[in-house]
């Protein structure tokens, strides 16, 4: 069985692994492609992940898919404000 990842980050570096999507990118990809678990940064400019988080959530489809909220940055309530926003889980990358 194939799974579908949608990394949803805003740092170029990331390109070398994986596809580089930001906030409303991130929002029009999860419509077209229905992953099965959405990656998503706590740091993102213009639309950030909380509103992201809730919006991918109200996607067609969408309502049970796992969405991990992940951040280098992390700051005190990160973790607090994502799962209201519907994320399923927090992690702090290296």
């Amino acid at each position: 069985m194939i799974h579908r990842i949608l990394v949803v980050e805003d740092q170029d570096d990331m390109r070398e692994i994986c596809a580089l999507l930001r906030g409303a990118e991130g929002i029009a990809k999860a419509e077209t492609e229905l992953p099965d678990l959405v990656l998503i940064d706590i740091q993102l400019p213009v639309l950030e992940c909380y509103e992201s988080t809730r919006r991918i959530k109200a996607l067609l489809g969408m309502a049970r898919t796992s969405i991990i909220a992940v951040s280098s940055f992390a700051m005190k309530g990160d973790e607090e404000k994502a799962r209201p926003a519907g994320s399923d889980g927090y992690v702090t990358k290296p």
